[in-house]
C-alpha cells in the first residue's frame, strides 16, 4: 500500500493541484505526534477525540509550494471537565520545522465564544506577525456551529500565505492573505491536521506539493541558532568553571551561586512575563497592551528594542518563563516544558485534577500508561531545539501545580484520586498501593480503613476513605510520595535524554504553605535547584519581610531556611509583586499585599528584594512583572485585575520602582553578603486606646449612670444596656440576645476552634450554656463579663466529647449603637489535652439577610481594617464587626449550601492546653459589633475605628 500511495503523490507533483490525501493511517505521521491524543481513520473520515492532535501528512514532501484543503466538522469540547476550559479548536495546518507552522482553525474561547483564527508559530512565538506584511484579512469574528461542515483551505504559494474558510454551498466566510518580507528565510512545509480539546471530524481531504524547492526526509528538530554569550552583567569577585552553559556552585563561605557560561558569578534578577501581547482580556476579547503597541510602535522589534534598554538600564538580566521577543537581546533566559499542566487539560483520563484554566488547578495523571511518553514528548518538543543556547539558564518543568489536589497538603492528591471512577488508571493504581501496603490481606486492609470490603476491587467503588488515625493519613501521604517520586523521576529521565547542558529548575511552587514535607524531600532527589512562587508580606513600620503578617506567618527568612533544610538544593524565587491602589486598577484579584501609594510599594519591594538576596541559598529572583494587568480583569477563570507591572498598559514606567531596582541591582554582591534587614524599634501597635480607657475591674463599678444599666432576672439570665442597646443571656444557652431601640437584631456567643478524633479531625463549638456573668457600670462604660462552658456531644462530631469553658468580656459606652468583644481565657476541661487552633466571635443577624459585598474589597491591604456586616435583604437593616488590621483578627461570613449563617471573626492559634489548664492571649484583641439601620455600613465601621485610634 505505502507504495501505491507514494506514486499517487508523484501523480500530485506532477500536476500540481489539489488531489485527495491517503486515508490509511500508515501515509500519515503519527510516530513523534501528541501521545495523548486519539486518532480514528474511518469511512473516509479521519476523527480526533482527544488531547491535541497534530498529524502531519507523512507521504507528502516539505515544499515552498504547498496546499491543504479539508471541510472541518467540530462535534463539541472532549474529555472530560477539564476540556471545558480554555481554548478549543479544530482546523488545517502547515507544518514546518523545528515547531514553526500556521494554522486555520475553526476556534472557541474560554467564555464560548465562536471565531475563526488564521495564526504562525514562529520560534516559539504565537501569533508572530514580524516576518510578514498582511495583504487582506477579513474579520474572523464569526459564529460557527457545532455539527456543520465549513471547507478549510490553507495554501503556501509564491512567498505568499493565505487561508480561506467557505460553507459547503461555495459562499467566503473568512479570508487572510499575507506576504513573507524580503530577506525571510526559506519557509518548507507539509500538510497537517490540527485540534486542541475538540472532538473534530476531517472529510474531503486534499492536499498538493511541488517539488521546486522540496525534500522528502522527515524534519529533523530544528536547533537555534544561538548567539555567543557576552555580557557584562556578572559578579568579578565569585568564580566557577567555564562550561560553557549556566550552572550551579557553593563557594568556601558556604553560599550558593550561579555561574554564568564564562565561569562568573551570576545572579538572576529576572522580571517574568515581558511579552508584545501582555495579558489578555476576555471581557475585551482582545489583548490591550498588543493593541497599544500596535499603535506605539512600527514593529515588534522596536518594542523589543526599547523594553531590552529599559530593563538592562534598571539593572535586570534574566527573563522568566514563556515566549519573550527579547530573548537573544542580552538576557539569560528560562522555559516551560509544561508537563503537569498541559497533561491536566486535556480531560478526567489524563487529570488527577483538572487544569481549569488557572493558576493552582492542575496535577496530571501520573499513572497514565502514557505518562512516561508524554514526558519525554515533551522534552523533545520543547528542549531539543535549544540545547546548545548558552543564553538558556534551564527549565521549569511546571508552574503551580495542585500538588494539596482541592484539599490538605497531606491527604489532597489522594483524596482526589478517589473520586476518579472505577476504570481511571490513578484509581486503579491507588487500589495496587493500597493492596502492596497490606501484603495482599483484606481483612487488614478492612481493619485500617474501618470497611468491610469483601476484596480490593471494592476499593475502585469507593469514593472516599476516612483520615481519622495517624496510620491512614500516612497511608495517604506515602501515596503522595509515590507521586512526587514518579512525576519528578520521569520529568527528570525524559529531560536529560534531551539535554544534559541545562539546569532542571523544580516546577514553581505557589507558596510554601500548601506543599508536604514529602514533596520538598522528593523534590531534591532530582533536580538542580527549586523554584517558588512567593507573593510574601511586609511590615512597612518594622521594615521586614514576612510570609504573612497574620499570626501565622514567619520571617521570610526562617520560612525559607526551613524549606532549604528539607530540599537541600539552591532557590530561585520565580515571582513576587506588590500591587498599589493609586495605579488606578481595582487590584482586587490576584495574589500579593497591597499597598496605598507606589511609594509605599517600592519600600515594600526594596525591603523583600533585599531580604531575598541575603539568603545564602537564593540564587536570584524573577519579579513579577513587566506590564500591569486589564483593569476588567485576564480571564473568568483567573481574574487578576492588579498593578504588578513595572510598566503600565501604555509603556508608562512605574519611576519610583524602576529607579530603586536599577540602584539595587548595581550593589547585588553586597546584598549577597549582607543580612536581611534588621526590624525597626516600633510601640506595641497591636491594641487601640478603646479597651484600656475602658479597664477596669468589674467588682469596682456599681448600677451605672448616663443611660447606663444592668439587672440580674429572676429566670438567673442577665440583661443590660444604654438605652439604645440592650444586650441579655438567654435561659439554658450560650448565646445572647442583641437589641437596637427595643428591637432585636442579632445573637452573639463564643466559639472555639480545636482538634478532636486524636487530633485527626476539626471541630468547631458554640459555647452551649452561661455559667455566670457579672456586671458594674459607672457613668462611662458598662461592663458584662461571662463565663461560658460546652459541655457533651459537638453538634457536627457525635464522638467529640471535648469540654471548655470560655471567659468573655462585653464593654458598652453611653448612647452608642455598637460594644466591644474581647476573649479573656480558654480552660480546656477535658480528660486530655486540646490543640486549640482558633478563638471566635459569632454574631449571627436577626433577619433575613445576605453578606456585605463591601466597597472596598481590596485584600490584604496594608494597613486596612477587618469590616465585615449582613445586611437586611431588604436594605433597611444590618449588624456586623470591625477591627483594626493590627488584631491579626480574620472573618469570613458565608452561608452554607443548607441556608446555614457563619458569621466567623476569629482568631487562628496553634496551642496546645494540656487538660485542665488555662489558655490567656499573649497580646489582647478585641472587636467591634455594631448595628444598625440603612445601607451605610463602611461609615459606620470607620467612625468606631476612629475612635479605637483617637
Amino acid at each position: 500500500m505505502r507504495t501505491i500511495v507514494c506514486l499517487m503523490s508523484f501523480a500530485i507533483l506532477a500536476f500540481g493541484q489539489l488531489n485527495p490525501l491517503s486515508m490509511e493511517p500508515n501515509s500519515w505521521d503519527l510516530g513523534d505526534s501528541h501521545p495523548l491524543a486519539g486518532y480514528e481513520f474511518k469511512d473516509d473520515v479521519v476523527r480526533t477525540a482527544s488531547g491535541r492532535a497534530e498529524i502531519g501528512y507523512g507521504d507528502a514532501l516539505f515544499s515552498d509550494d504547498c496546499e491543504i484543503e479539508a471541510v472541518v466538522t467540530l462535534r463539541g469540547r472532549s474529555g472530560g471537565l477539564s476540556s471545558s476550559k480554555g481554548w478549543a479548536l479544530g482546523g488545517v495546518k502547515l507544518e514546518s520545522t523545528g515547531g514553526n507552522y500556521w494554522h486555520l482553525a475553526l476556534s472557541e474561547s474560554p467564555s464560548g465564544s465562536h471565531h475563526i483564527e488564521m495564526h504562525q508559530m514562529h520560534e516559539g512565538r504565537w501569533t508572530f506577525t514580524g516576518n510578514i506584511d498582511l495583504i487582506h484579512w477579513q474579520d474572523g469574528r464569526f459564529a460557527w456551529e457545532y455539527g456543520t461542515g465549513y471547507r478549510l483551505n490553507l495554501k503556501l504559494k509564491n512567498g505568499e500565505i493565505i487561508g480561506t474558510v467557505t460553507s459547503l454551498d461555495g459562499k467566503q466566510i473568512y479570508k487572510r492573505h499575507a506576504k513573507f518580507k524580503e530577506g525571510t528565510p526559506e519557509y518548507l512545509v507539509r500538510p497537517a491536521l490540527t485540534s486542541t480539546k475538540m472532538e473534530a471530524e476531517y472529510r474531503e481531504l486534499k492536499g498538493r506539493w511541488i517539488p521546486g524547492n522540496s525534500r522528502t526526509e522527515k524534519a529533523p528538530a530544528k536547533l537555534i541558532e544561538a548567539k555567543n554569550y557576552e555580557s557584562d552583567n556578572f559578579v568579578p569577585t565569585v568564580q566557577g568553571k567555564a562550561t560553557g552553559f549556566f550552572h550551579l556552585t557553593k563557594t568556601a563561605d558556604g553560599k550558593d551561586w550561579m555561574i554564568d557560561p564564562l565561569g562568573r558569578g551570576f545572579v538572576v534578577l529576572g522580571c517574568g512575563s515581558v511579552n508584545y501581547m501582555g495579558p489578555e482580556c476576555e471581557k475585551l476579547a482582545c489583548f490591550p497592551y498588543k493593541v497599544n503597541n500596535d499603535k506605539q510602535y512600527a514593529s515588534r522589534d522596536a518594542w523589543a528594542e526599547e523594553v531590552s534598554n529599559r530593563l538592562k538600564a534598571w539593572g535586570f538580566n534574566f527573563v522568566g518563563g514563556g515566549d519573550s521577543e527579547v530573548i537573544q537581546r542580552g538576557f539569560a533566559y528560562a522555559r516551560f516544558i509544561n508537563i503537569g499542566g498541559a497533561m491536566a487539560s486535556y480531560g478526567d483520563e489524563f487529570d488527577i485534577t483538572p487544569n481549569n484554566n488557572a493558576p493552582c488547578t492542575a496535577f496530571p495523571n501520573v499513572f497514565h500508561p502514557r505518562f512516561r511518553d508524554w514526558c519525554e514528548y515533551r522534552a523533545r518538543l520543547v528542549c531539543g531545539p535549544y540545547v546548545n543556547d548558552p543564553w538558556l539558564v534551564g527549565y521549569f518543568i511546571d508552574n503551580e501545580l495542585a500538588w494539596w489536589g482541592r484539599g490538605k497538603p497531606a491527604t489532597g492528591l489522594f483524596n482526589a484520586v478517589m473520586q476518579k471512577n472505577a476504570k481511571h488508571t490513578a484509581k486503579l493504581a491507588l487500589r495496587d498501593f493500597l493492596k502492596r501496603r497490606v501484603a495482599d490481606n483484606i481483612a487488614a486492609f478492612n481493619r485500617l480503613w474501618k470497611t468491610e470490603l469483601k476484596d480490593f476491587d471494592g476499593i475502585l467503588e469507593l469514593a472516599e476513605l476516612p483520615e481519622e488515625t495517624a496510620e491512614q493519613v500516612q497511608a495517604k501521604v506515602d501515596f503522595l510520595a509515590l507521586i512526587a517520586d514518579i512525576y519528578f523521576g520521569e520529568s527528570q529521565r525524559a529531560f536529560r535524554q534531551v539535554d544534559k547542558n541545562h539546569l532542571l529548575m523544580g516546577c514553581r511552587f505557589a507558596g510554601i504553605g500548601n506543599t508536604h514535607d514529602v514533596v520538598w524531600q522528593t523534590i531534591g532527589k532530582y533536580n538542580d535547584c527549586i523554584t517558588i512562587n512567593m507573593y510574601g508580606s511586609v511590615d512597612l513600620d518594622a521594615g521586614t519581610a514576612h510570609t504573612s503578617l497574620r499570626e501565622y506567618g514567619k520571617p521570610l527568612t526562617v520560612a525559607f531556611e526551613e524549606i532549604h533544610e528539607k530540599v537541600g538544593l539552591p532557590i530561585i524565587m520565580t515571582e513576587w509583586s506588590f500591587p498599589a491602589l493609586d495605579s488606578g486598577l481595582p487590584c482586587t484579584k490576584g495574589a500579593g499585599q497591597r499597598f496605598q501609594t507606589q511609594r509605599e510599594r517600592t519600600i515594600a519591594s526594596e525591603i523583600y528584594a533585599r531580604t531575598i538576596l541575603s539568603m545564602p541559598f537564593m540564587v536570584g529572583y524573577v519579579y513579577f512583572k513587566w506590564v500591569d494587568q486589564p483593569a476588567l480583569g485576564v480571564r473568568s477563570t483567573a481574574p487578576e485585575d492588579s498593578n504588578y507591572g513595572l510598566v503600565t498598559m501604555d509603556n508608562k514606567p512605574y519611576t519610583e520602582l524602576t529607579s530603586m531596582f536599577a540602584r539595587l541591582h548595581r550593589e547585588v554582591k553586597t546584598l549577597r553578603d549582607a543580612k536581611p534587614p534588621a526590624a525597626k524599634e516600633q510601640p506595641d501597635r497591636s491594641v487601640g486606646s478603646f479597651l484600656p480607657r475602658h479597664t477596669v475591674p468589674v467588682a469596682k463599678l456599681g448600677k451605672g449612670e448616663n443611660g447606663l444599666w444592668h439587672r440580674r432576672n429572676g429566670d438567673g439570665t442577665v440583661e443590660g444596656g444604654n438605652g439604645r442597646l440592650t444586650i441579655r443571656s438567654q435561659a439554658n444557652s450560650g448565646f445572647l440576645d442583641v437589641l437596637l431601640d427595643g428591637n432585636k437584631l442579632a445573637r452573639f456567643n463564643v466559639m472555639l476552634n480545636y482538634m478532636a478524633d486524636d487530633g485527626m479531625k476539626q471541630v468547631y463549638s458554640d459555647a452551649t450554656r452561661v455559667l455566670s456573668a457579672q456586671c458594674g457600670a459607672d457613668g462611662e462604660r458598662l461592663l458584662m463579663e461571662f463565663h461560658v462552658e460546652k459541655r457533651g456531644a459537638s453538634v457536627e462530631l457525635a464522638s467529640d466529647l471535648t469540654s471548655f469553658e470560655v471567659k468573655y468580656r462585653l464593654t458598652i459606652i453611653p448612647n452608642a449603637d455598637w460594644f466591644c468583644s474581647e476573649i479573656l481565657e480558654a480552660k480546656n476541661t477535658s480528660e486530655k489535652t486540646m490543640v486549640l487552633r482558633g478563638l471566635f466571635f459569632r454574631l449571627f443577624p436577626g433577619f433575613e439577610s445576605e453578606p456585605l459585598a463591601l466597597k472596598n474589597n481590596v485584600p490584604n491591604l496594608w494597613g486596612a481594617p477587618l469590616i465585615q456586616a449582613w445586611m437586611a435583604k431588604d436594605g433597611k437593616a444590618y449588624v456586623g464587626v470591625c477591627a483594626r488590621q493590627w488584631m491579626q483578627i480574620r472573618s469570613r461570613y458565608w452561608i452554607d449550601k443548607n441556608n446555614g449563617k457563619h458569621p466567623d471573626s476569629f482568631r487562628k492559634l496553634e496551642e496546645s492546653v494540656p487538660e485542665n489548664s488555662i489558655y490567656v492571649p499573649q497580646k489582647r484583641f478585641y472587636l467591634f459589633n455594631y448595628l444598625g439601620t440603612g445601607t451605610d455600613v463602611e461609615n459606620h465601621a470607620a467612625q468606631i475605628l476612629k475612635w479605637d485610634a483617637d
